[in-house]
């Protein structure tokens, strides 16, 4: 399945439209680290799903996004006091 996920990888990837900034790493634990970019995090659930990753590794998404982005909606929000 490893061998062949390699060559499916860049077609599924554009399939889905992730751009893969760093990775994907894999470890002797079945789990696999990347750091992607996305529109919609389920882009990247449904390219989990459909290149078969979820059947044999952990998975953990957590959606980010840069520190400018997120101190201005930060600073977008009322005040709680």
């Amino acid at each position: 399945m490893t061998a062949t996920l390699g060559a499916e990888m860049p077609k599924l990837s554009k399939k889905f439209g992730l751009k893969f900034v760093a990775g994907p790493y894999v470890t002797n634990e079945h789990r696999i680290v990347a750091i992607v970019e996305t529109q919609k995090v389920e882009n990247l659930s449904d390219f989990l799903l459909e290149s078969g990753l979820l059947q044999w590794n952990s998975t953990h998404i957590t959606p980010a996004q840069p520190m400018d982005e997120g101190i201005d909606q930060i600073n977008k929000l009322k005040p709680l006091y």
